[in-house]
Formats: structure tokens, C-alpha cells, sequence
């Protein structure tokens, strides 16, 4: 029985987590596929990190209606309830759309998978500053601060739905912590981060122009280490 659910894209800072909570307690790494071109690359970073943490195992979901709603407002001309992302992001190689709330979907399916292992716990990699838009905020896109009050939030709504006795918790360990901080933090927890996967493209190697390759490679540059997915997709 898993005593925490780590949501986690494949990236670093789920990563960090999962690592982190399975030093104490069995982990299951828990992947959504909604869509996203960089799914497959996702998966396959997760199942090698399952591989590398002790008593963890991965849960696979796919929800592929959630982008079919996205596509449904751009084709409908209601533009105005979602962001519009650039022309040039439009590309499969590039980022999706962005979904407004994206995020409160995606954690109330963690609550839903916590349910069914028996862990008390939801772990989320977010981190201090966090998309806007994925977090449901108002128009206006960019980073935000206010991670910390929708968690708040959300396990409000945990508890009033689930009762105290069978509530489960959403957690957030690097909710104060920024890109080089959690970097720091994967050394000190001996991430193994050449089995992690940041990049929102579909390419097979990181396309290097996305958003999370900048942050990956910013992190990476900070400390004058070589990024090893890079040495590994070299080839």
C-alpha cells in the first residue's frame, strides 16, 4: 500500500519530490496523459524513475478528452475563455495550447487515485512561482504566486467532500522554492536526472526553444553542470 501519490510530467521537480518521499515511504508515480505532444517522452522518463526509487510503481492515466475541450473552444471562436498561445507555439514540436485549470483537473484525479491505492497523501511539484493559467486565474498569463492558496483551497474542498477520517491531503514540499533551489535539491537527493524528461515538445531530443527547456537549461547552467539528457539524446 503507497502511503503518497506523486504527480509528476517526468520533469525535475516531480522528480525531486518522488525522490525526496520515497527515501521514508512507498511512492506511486502517477502520469496523465491528456493530450500532450511530449506524453510518450513523459511516460518513459517515469518508468525509468520508477525503476531507480525503492517500493515505487507507476499508474498510467489517459485523458484525452481534456485537450479535445480545448480544441472545441478554439474551433468555436471562444477564444476569450482560454489563452491563446503564439502562432509560432502552434506546431506539434512545440507546446499545446494552454488550458485554463488544467491543474485543478489534474490534482482532483490524483485525490481520485489516492483513493484507490490507500495513500493519504498528493504530492505536487509546484513550486514558487507557478502558471497562472494552469492554476485557473483570471486572463493575463505569466508566472504566479498563489500556489500556495490553491492548495489551501483544494484541500478544503478535500475535506468537505471526504469528511476528516478519509480526507487526503495535496502537498506541495517545493511550493518556496524556485528553479535553482530545486535543482540544489536534486543533487542533494541524488536525483538521477539524466532519467528525467522537461521538454514540452514531441521531438526525441529536447527541442531547446520551449519554456521548460529554458528553465532546465538555466538550472543547469547555474551550477556549470552539462545537462546529461543532452549527452544521452546525442546520439
Amino acid at each position: 500500500m503507497a502511503s503518497v501519490v506523486v504527480m509528476s510530467g517526468g520533469g525535475i521537480k516531480g522528480a525531486v519530490v518522488a525522490t525526496r518521499a520515497a527515501k521514508a515511504e512507498p511512492v506511486v508515480l502517477l502520469h496523465i496523459d491528456y493530450g500532450q505532444p511530449s506524453a510518450t517522452a513523459e511516460l518513459s522518463a517515469l518508468h525509468a524513475m520508477a525503476q531507480a526509487l525503492p517500493h515505487a510503481r507507476l499508474w498510467e492515466v489517459q485523458m484525452p478528452h481534456v485537450l479535445d475541450l480545448q480544441r472545441t473552444f478554439d474551433s468555436s471562436g471562444s477564444a476569450g475563455e482560454t489563452d491563446e498561445p503564439p502562432k509560432s507555439n502552434r506546431g506539434r514540436e512545440l507546446s499545446i495550447p494552454v488550458l485554463r485549470g488544467l491543474l485543478p483537473v489534474l490534482a482532483a484525479t490524483g485525490v481520485q487515485c489516492a483513493l484507490r491505492v490507500g495513500a493519504s497523501r498528493v504530492s505536487l511539484g509546484l513550486s514558487q512561482h507557478c502558471d497562472a493559467a494552469h492554476l485557473g486565474l483570471p486572463s493575463g498569463g505569466g508566472r504566479s504566486t498563489r500556489g500556495r492558496e490553491f492548495v489551501h483551497a483544494l484541500n478544503i474542498m478535500i475535506e468537505a467532500l471526504l469528511g476528516r477520517r478519509g480526507a487526503v491531503e495535496v502537498d506541495t514540499p517545493l511550493i518556496d522554492a524556485n528553479c535553482g533551489q530545486i535543482h540544489q535539491l536534486g543533487i542533494r537527493y541524488e536525483v538521477p536526472f539524466e532519467k528525467t524528461w522537461s521538454c514540452t515538445s514531441a521531438s526525441r531530443r529536447p527541442c531547446g526553444r520551449c519554456a521548460a527547456c529554458g528553465e532546465r537549461a538555466a538550472a543547469f547552467a547555474e551550477r556549470r553542470l552539462m545537462d546529461p539528457i543532452l549527452a544521452a539524446t546525442s546520439a
